[in-house]
């Protein structure tokens, strides 16, 4: 209905020849024939006529009451033909200006008094007159002058100026003015009416608006302007209430104050968040200066102050290194640890040592079976494995956005399935952006009825470029596909809303203005004289931009400016790259082609078809000479996104391959090389390719668990899963690789038995976390083996088992807690994050059950042929020669002998205090500034088609995301109360759903609404109402509708039944709505609902209730992610406020708020915009609300494994709490938005956070060393050399790997994130955690110490072992004093 059906009215036949003198009298009366667009009226300067016709009586009634007579005769100067004329030409004026009778009445008015005045002679002036060609005896009048005053003009033009054209969310004038309505003013708005020249006024009419009497010069007659009252725009008229406030201001009330952008909370000037956490580090300063001070004084005596109790206690050892692991020579000052008594534990400490003696003995048993059975458990373990990842056989990935981005049960996901079922999905988009980057020629025009005025158009606008462009939109509209052996064209997938009347498809070009027709664009209009070019291409150009809904330019080429389809193309959808309304300035043109959508993909596969020839023909033609074109289609994202999946597999083969092979090497034992062939005996090739088997199994069958349950798998876990397997299994060095492998197929295969599918963000993420947390638990078991000394007797099973159960309680815990805590993050709403959480959850799982079954045998095994002397891949030959000694690996000699003592130098600890709180503070300040979303352009490979489409589509377009304010079916249309709930006319009230969007409008820069919206029911009410010749509503004398376009004088206008308000009864609204929404609009009616609302208003029980329907609007134009969200948020308000008013009144009806972006804003092309952008009104809630639940699972867990020890689990928590806010920060200075990937990602880091701190703190909450300080330098010996062995150096070779990734998504998203978990875990763990231990680590558990106290009493020692013997002697020694559990402990067994 965005027509602009161009002034019928105006082509009033009236004209006038004023006479003489302020009684006035006639200056035409009756017509003389036809002009070229109307009729002329004869020339008379005789008195009024009396109006005695019945005919002509009532339409002078209905149209100029106030020249009718309440008693005699009425006498006027025209007659029954010209009356009928007027209603003839006034059906489109009461079409669009009816909605405002104040409006209406004073249009009228101009056109009554100029026609039927019996004062006409007062203020018409007829200019020029001509003898009747078939009748000389009469007159024709060509020409007039019609005076009126500027009181009139104004109030008319007041009046007139803000009513609304709902179906084109237009105001009503452009129609009527061939300018935009904001350009247009009182003088060329008559000045239009006046001329010929529009295709619809009989005569040149030639207003002047003057205040005072006026004689032309070509006459001694004077003129007095007429003044007729008029009406604002806010008093009643017709007999009809006043206009309402979308239609007229002065009915509005006062416009609500625009809000203030909330501004930046500061204090003293600074941001507010900077201050707190300078004060608070300051204050922490001051706290940790005055503990250090007073832990000098009190604890390490710095003043000489002599203790009585403690005297012979240290701290540190007197030489350079110490004893720290219980064998070797000390040379440390002797220490006492005061003798446990059994009273002093405590019920917890007693459970905790329980727990840890349970657990040590549980794996110890467990070790021994499997080392003694290892080929029963391999095919065992494989077997299951393998039926696991047998489900891969039905893996599917899920690669819908709307469903990896929102919920099923979701607001935004069920308001799009509602909007969906109800009124068919959004139509399928193609657009192309034409652009001439190389071309900066001016094409100069000159102005109609100028010799030396010119204005400027860029190089779009050459004739030949135009017919060039037309040759390729042809070309494109041409193309054929083939589907399963049909052939596919165009016009039999495209959208055409007004079939079957009119079968052309929607393309939305520049070209449409034309037609698409190249004798269009060379058509020209010449003078009268035929010797000069009156208008051309671009005259007919600037006339369409002016008003778009005009069938027929006024520019003398008579060509219409509506589409083929029949449709207005406005210009700020088809151009871009011009400022305000200078159009002839574009350095775009957009082309869009809309392409009917279904539910059903398969449905859709026809259309897919025909993209994808689209896209080979236009990749061939993106880069010619004279134009450049960036283009998208409606299955250009998840192609490229595709694309970009395999594009990259190399780089992440590449980084596989290199941490793979990092494990192979460093986990083997390589001395002094007397012998080359050793080291074929110490490689571990064979255990690192089983490694890489155990990480794809345990991915696969977690998979294939959850395909079973119907879950789909996403491309994240699947990437990322393999990772964190391999960093998670205890495998020897070959072992990794195969059983990392064998993990990741595990887990694939699992989920894909329970139906679980896949996504985009598994693949890429969970491999990476099975790779980080498995590698740290094979350096931690391999190296326990390998630092291991075997003593005699000891069979190396026994040996093996041992070692298990020293190393399977830390392995429990990280993987426990890992696993507890990715299952706990399934308990989100992101369907992204969710299923991220239970793939990951189950390889993690998976992968350490494999770790203590299959590796420990395959280990076992590998022992056996290296200590046989056998060669790795090879072991059938063997190298004969003494058995091999075991020695420190160099990375534990640093770190035993030089970085931890170092590190935890007095002087060393509070720096690292200092530095690592005062950046965490600098992190916890920045959080609130971190980004929120996806930026479009790094989902695209860099060699991308579609990068282009991005950057032109940000620098060009003009137009907003359409949206939709739905209302549920429950509604009652037909009572008064209901339809003044939704309606916009007059006798609406403010308030109701038109007019608080109307409202919102005026507000757009808040509310982001750009425009009123369009109303079905307001344009019906229009369609209903009588007058105009034909009327919109007729019927055929059998009952059938009949069609404005439809010439038969049988047909009737439809008696609709009023109510006293004028609206239609319940009944007649109900039969004639069904007639309304199948009546395409044309030039007679411009008001049929078939192409604006056909599908937005659903008709139910037979078409005798209506269901739901919408009302639609646009958003401003938005550009950055901000402006995304915040459209959603106020979109909501609204349809929240909305439905608050509706339901107070009339029904229980809901009305929501729904838009489609369908031109790729910010994220994949097919994706709804509400459902992708709904995730973040809440992800900085869900982010908090899942490291929350990873935070607390972590602590339960730790809690209870490490010994129900309080401190240590709020140890862990506290540092990957740092860590994770850390990278939090990273992600601000970095330029890393907070969305689904990175919550996934700091999820991930959660677990992998763990891996760097649980097995430090563990190993320091089981140490018997004699303080804190000592405790915390023997953890940091043991396993700090493993964690940097292990998931450390293994994870950053693979990481710097993906720098060089073809994916910018893969740069940002995964190598910086990666790299920042990585590096941050590293320092964390390493450096600031055993500093931390050594402050305020956790106290010894009596229970164990007393353990160790009473075995001590019954071990047996060597007499020459002086160190031993002392600390034997010193545990049982009886102190008077009680000790003190905080700082004291038994050295180690």
């Amino acid at each position: 209905m965005k027509r602009d059906f161009v002034l019928f009215f105006i082509s009033i036949v009236f004209s006038n020849y004023m006479v003489h003198g302020k009684d006035g009298h006639c200056s035409w009366y009756g017509e003389c024939g036809d002009s070229p667009t109307g009729k002329y009226n004869c020339l008379y300067t005789g008195p009024a006529i009396a109006l005695k016709n019945e005919t002509g009586l009532k339409i002078l009634k209905t149209y100029c009451p106030d020249l009718l007579e309440e008693k005699g005769y009425t006498y006027t100067c025209c007659d029954t033909d010209q009356l009928i004329t007027i209603q003839k030409n006034m059906g489109l004026p009461q079409q669009f200006f009816l909605r405002c009778p104040s409006c209406y009445r004073n249009f009228l008015n101009l056109y009554c008094y100029q026609t039927c005045s019996k004062n006409q002679s007062n203020y018409v002036f007829n200019v020029k007159t001509q003898p009747m060609p078939t009748n000389k005896t009469k007159t024709q009048i060509t020409k007039i002058d019609y005076f009126i005053t500027h009181t009139y003009a104004n109030g008319m033009f007041n009046s007139c100026k803000g009513v609304q054209m709902p179906s084109a969310n237009e105001r009503a004038i452009t129609v009527f003015c061939g300018h935009p309505a904001d350009q247009c003013t009182i003088k060329n708005w008559l000045q239009y009416m006046g001329d010929t020249t529009n295709g619809h006024t009989p005569f040149d009419i030639n207003f002047n608006i003057t205040n005072t009497p006026i004689t032309p010069n070509t006459t001694n007659t004077t003129f007095y302007p007429m003044d007729v009252t008029t009406s604002l725009c806010n008093e009643t008229a017709l007999n009809k209430s006043a206009c309402s406030c979308q239609d007229c201001t002065l009915s509005c009330a006062p416009m609500p104050p625009f809000p203030k952008p909330p501004k930046p909370a500061t204090i003293l000037g600074f941001d507010a968040w900077y201050f707190i956490m300078c004060i608070l580090y300051i204050i922490f300063v001051l706290f940790f200066g005055t503990y250090g001070l007073c832990y000098n004084i009190i604890s390490r005596n710095a003043f000489g102050i002599k203790q009585k109790k403690y005297d012979s206690i240290e701290e540190r050892p007197c030489g350079r290194t110490g004893s720290i692991n219980g064998h070797g020579q000390s040379r440390k000052k002797k220490l006492s640890a005061p003798l446990v008594e059994e009273k002093d534990i405590n019920c917890l400490e007693k459970i905790g040592a329980g727990v840890e003696k349970f657990l040590r003995n549980m794996f110890l048993t467990w070790g021994l079976v499997v080392a003694r059975h290892p080929v029963i458990v391999i095919v065992l373990g494989i077997l299951i494995a393998g039926a696991l990842s047998a489900g891969l056989y039905f893996f599917k990935v899920t690669t819908n956005p709307v469903d990896l981005w929102s919920a099923k049960n979701s607001r935004a996901r069920t308001e799009k399935d509602y909007f969906d079922s109800h009124f068919g999905p959004f139509y399928r988009t193609e657009q192309l952006i034409v652009t001439r980057p190389n071309n900066n020629t001016i094409v100069k025009h000159k102005n109609p009825g100028s010799l030396v005025s010119y204005t400027n158009y860029t190089s779009l606008f050459d004739k030949e470029f135009l017919h060039m462009l037309l040759d390729l939109q042809l070309e494109i509209e041409n193309l054929t596909a083939t589907y399963k052996g049909e052939t596919v064209r165009l016009q039999d997938i495209c959208f055409k809303p007004l079939a079957p009347d009119n079968n052309n498809c929607t393309t939305e070009s520049v070209l449409e203005y034309w037609q698409k027709s190249h004798e269009n664009i060379d058509k020209l209009a010449y003078t009268p004289d035929g010797w000069f070019v009156k208008a051309d291409y671009l005259d007919h150009f600037h006339f369409c931009v002016s008003a778009p809904a005009s069938t027929q330019d006024t520019v003398g080429l008579n060509i219409s400016c509506l589409a083929t389809n029949s449709a207005p193309i406005f210009p700020w959808v088809a151009m871009g790259g011009y400022d305000g309304l200078n159009y002839q300035d574009s350095t775009a043109f957009v082309i869009t082609i809309l392409v009917n959508n279904h539910l059903k993909d398969e449905d859709n596969e026809k259309a897919m078809a025909w993209e994808k020839v689209l896209i080979d023909f236009l990749k061939t033609r993106q880069n010619s000479l004279n134009m450049t074109i960036a283009f998208n289609t409606e299955r250009s994202i998840e192609d490229e996104i595709n694309r970009e999946s395999s594009s990259d597999i190399w780089t992440v083969l590449a980084s596989y391959l290199i941490m793979f092979g990092y494990i192979t090497i460093t986990l083997g034992q390589y001395g002094m090389c007397e012998n080359p062939q050793k080291l074929l005996i110490d490689s571990k090739i064979t255990l690192g390719l089983s490694g890489v088997t155990n990480v794809l199994l345990s991915v696969a069958a977690f998979l294939g668990t959850y395909i079973i349950f119907g879950k789909p798998a996403t491309l994240i876990i699947i990437e990322v899963v393999p990772f964190l397997v391999l960093t998670s299994r205890p495998i020897s060095p070959g072992l990794s690789g195969k059983f990392s492998a064998l993990s990741v197929a595990a887990s694939l295969g699992t989920y894909s038995y329970f139906g679980i599918p896949a996504t985009l963000i598994i693949i890429e993420v969970v491999p990476f976390l099975v790779l980080a947390v498995g590698v740290d638990n094979i350096f931690i078991l391999v190296q326990a083996y390998q630092r291991d000394t075997r003593p005699p007797g000891e069979s190396l099973e026994e040996q093996i088992g041992r070692i298990v159960g020293r190393v399977g309680p830390s392995m429990l815990l990280t993987s426990s807690a890992e696993s507890i805590a990715f299952f706990l993050g399934a308990l989100t709403n992101m369907p992204a994050v969710r299923v991220f959480s239970l793939y990951a959850a189950l390889a993690v799982l998976i992968d350490f059950l494999l770790q203590i079954t299959v590796f420990i045998a395959l280990m076992t095994i590998d022992a056996k042929r290296q200590e046989d002397n056998r060669f790795d891949a090879c072991c059938c030959i063997k190298e004969p020669g003494s058995k091999k000694e075991k020695h420190e690996g160099w990375l534990f000699y640093l770190f035993k002998h030089f970085y931890a003592p170092f590190i935890l130098k007095e002087y060393v600890r509070p720096i690292v205090v200092l530095v690592f709180t005062a950046y965490f503070f600098m992190n916890i300040a920045v959080l609130h500034k971190i980004g929120l979303g996806l930026d479009q352009k790094l989902s695209m490979p860099d060699d991308s088609y579609v990068l282009r489409y991005f950057g032109n589509e940000s620098r060009y377009l003009h137009v907003g995301a359409p949206v939709y304010f739905v209302v549920r079916e429950g509604h009652d249309y037909t009572t008064m109360q209901g339809q003044n709930a939704l309606c916009g006319g007059n006798g609406c009230p403010q308030d109701s759903l038109v007019g608080q969007l109307y409202t919102a409008s005026k507000l757009a820069n808040y509310t982001y609404i750009a425009q009123p919206t369009s109303s079905w029911i307001d344009d019906f009410f229009d369609w209903l109402a009588p007058g105009g010749s034909p009327p919109c509503c007729r019927l055929f004398p059998n009952g059938t509708f009949c069609p404005a376009t439809v010439v038969d004088k049988t047909c009737t206008a439809c008696p609709v039944h009023k109510k006293p308000d004028g609206r239609p009864t319940p009944q007649d609204f109900m039969k004639y709505l069904p007639i309304y929404l199948k009546d395409n609009p044309g030039t007679k009616c411009a008001k049929g609902g078939h192409a604006a609302y056909g599908s937005g208003v659903n008709l139910i029980h037979n078409k005798t209730q209506v269901g739901a329907t919408y009302f639609m609007t646009y958003h401003t134009i938005l550009r950055t992610n901000e402006d995304f969200i915040g459209a959603l948020r106020e979109a909501r308000k609204i349809g929240e406020n909305i439905t608050n008013t509706i339901t107070t009144k009339t029904s229980n009806a809901t009305v929501f708020p729904y838009s489609i972006f369908y031109v790729y804003y910010k994220e994949y092309l097919t994706l709804y915009f509400y459902v992708y952008y709904e995730q973040y009104l809440t992800v900085v809630h869900d982010t908090i609300f899942n490291i929350a639940l990873c935070m607390i699972a972590i602590f339960v867990v730790t809690f209870i494994l490490i010994g129900f020890d309080f401190f240590s689990a709020i140890m862990i928590v506290l540092v990957v709490s740092m860590i994770v806010i850390d990278i939090c920060g990273m992600m601000y200075f970095w330029d890393i938005t907070l969305n689904a990937v990175s919550l996934v990602n700091l999820v991930m880091a959660v677990g992998i956070a763990v891996e760097f701190c649980a097995h430090i703190v563990r190993a320091f909450a089981v140490s018997l060393q004699p303080t804190k300080l000592m405790r915390a330098e023997e953890a940091l010996a043991h396993m700090g050399s493993s964690v940097l062995s292990g998931i450390t150096l293994t994870k950053l070779g693979g990481i710097i790997v993906l720098a060089f990734s073809k994916s910018q998504l893969f740069q940002v998203f995964y190598f910086r994130m990666y790299l920042g978990m990585v590096l941050y875990g590293a320092t964390h763990g390493l450096i600031f955690l055993p500093v931390l231990l050594s402050y305020i680590g956790p106290p010894i558990n009596k229970a164990k110490l007393y353990d160790a106290q009473q075995r001590r009493k019954h071990l047996s020692v060597d007499s020459d072992n002086d160190d031993i013997n002392s600390s034997r002697q010193n545990l049982v020694s009886d102190s008077g004093a009680p000790p003190d559990y905080n700082t004291l402990a038994d050295p180690a067994l």
